[in-house]
């Protein structure tokens, strides 16, 4: 990817500031959750598992994308509506124009970003983006995915989450980039 082509990663939100700003306040609030992965990277399966078996994600199907045949294209988890007249979801595969939501599942130290510490007062000077090759690695994946799902999907705007250990990041990608809330448990 050339720099001219590079997706402007914005800044690192903080998570309430990014959930007032970006998601629409629930009507009935849902009991709050946590769900714990043992591994640095949990199986894109139990996340799927999770998300099904604690009713997180009561009217979309997440979807582990790892028994696709070429897996590498796809996140580990989709998120898209359930299949119509009672399909099985494993028929049709993972569909972008479809996907709602994407859940990238890396180890704790491929975290792409690198938030500022509370002693830092202007945190435009901050560089955010982490310099690690595994770093690189995980955000042009993000970028690949990202690119994917806008270019079928035909939408303003779209969310996507990574998993890391017990740590989570949301990003909300748009045509002026991404912004990107900082790590959180």
């Amino acid at each position: 990817m050339s720099d001219e082509d590079a997706v402007a990663f914005l800044r690192a939100m903080p998570v309430e500031e990014f959930m007032n700003d970006f998601v629409p306040a629930a009507k009935k609030r849902a009991p709050r959750q946590t769900i714990n992965f043992d591994e640095s990277s949990p199986d894109p399966y139990d996340v799927e598992f999770a998300l099904q078996a604690n009713g997180l994600l009561p009217r979309l199907c997440p979807m582990a994308a790892s028994n696709i045949a070429d897996s590498s294209n796809y996140p580990a988890v989709c998120v898209m509506p359930p299949p119509k007249h009672h399909e099985d979801p494993w028929e049709w595969g993972i569909v972008w124009r479809q996907v709602e939501l994407f859940m990238q599942v890396i180890p704790l130290e491929c975290d792409p970003f690198q938030d500022p510490n509370d002693s830092i007062t202007d945190r435009s000077a901050h560089v955010f983006e982490a310099p690690s090759i595994q770093a690189r690695k995980a955000r042009e994946q993000l970028e690949y995915y990202a690119d994917c799902q806008n270019a079928h999907a035909f939408r303003t705007f779209t969310f996507s989450v990574t998993l890391m250990s017990t740590h989570a990041r949301l990003f909300r990608w748009d045509q002026s980039g991404v912004i990107v809330t900082e790590r959180f448990e």
